[in-house]
Parts: structure tokens; sequence; C-alpha cells
């Protein structure tokens, strides 16, 4: 009786164990879907910063001086706003990258603290673009009628 009640007991304890290492397997492969995600997500960011940036340098190759903010500040255009944001976009996106693949916490942590504290510096800076491509399109059309 002694024999059956140990024999049950662990055959118990196996299939416990069992259940234990399935569902840290289902785990482990959630926490490899959650880094392929967040890989894909920097990637998506980073081609994003590579858009901005060639719509930067496109802008920068073909208005010349028209699109500048300030007067006082010829070098301040919506050119050159595009570059350096575009530039900030995918430097963040490939550090997101490395880190997500790496699954660095260091790299993780700084992706995730600077677009906070420029997001409404870059909200400001596409507004901005906006207005200044609305004033090319206007100008542009007036030249051509």
């Amino acid at each position: 009786m002694a024999f059956a009640i140990r024999a049950r007991s662990r055959f118990l304890f196996l299939k416990f164990l069992a259940l234990e290492l399935k569902r840290c397997s289902m785990a482990h492969n959630c926490l490899q879907c959650i880094k392929y995600l967040m890989f894909v997500f920097n990637l998506l960011f980073w081609l994003g910063g590579c858009g901005i940036l060639g719509v930067g340098i496109w802008l920068a190759v073909t208005q010349g001086n028209f699109a500048t903010l300030s007067s006082s500040f010829p070098s301040l255009s919506a050119a050159n706003l595009l570059i350096v944001t575009g530039t900030f976009v995918m430097i963040i996106g490939f550090v997101g990258c490395i880190g997500a693949i790496k699954e660095n916490k260091c790299l993780l942590l700084s992706v995730s603290i600077k677009p906070l504290c420029c997001c409404s510096a870059c909200c400001f800076k596409v507004l901005v673009l906006f207005r200044c491509m609305l004033r090319y399109l206007v100008f542009q059309q007036r030249l051509s009628t």
C-alpha cells in the first residue's frame, strides 16, 4: 500500500514538473514573440526615419531657401529640421533594433526615454513642416499662374 502511494505521489510530481516545463516553454515562446515584435516595430521606426531624412534631403535640394522659418536664421529651414529629425529617429530606431535583438536593458531604456523627452519638440517640428510645405505649394502654384 505504501508503495502505491509513493508511486502515485511520484507520478503526480512528474506530471506537475511536466506542466511547469510546458508553462515555462510557453512563457519563453511568448517572450521570444515580444522580442521580435519589438525588433519589427523599431525597424519600422528606423525606416520611417529614413523616409523623413529622404524627404528632408529632397526639400533641401529642390526648394533652395524658400522654406526658411526665420529671416534672422537662414539655416533654420523645414528641410534642415526634417534632416535633423530623420537622423534622430533613425538613430533611435537603430538603437532599438540592437537593444531588442541583444536584449540589452540599457539600450531599450534609452530608446524608451529619449522619445518621451523629445515628443513635443517633434510634434512642433512636424506642424512647422506642414505649414512650410503648404506655403511652398501655394508659392509654386502662384508661380505657375
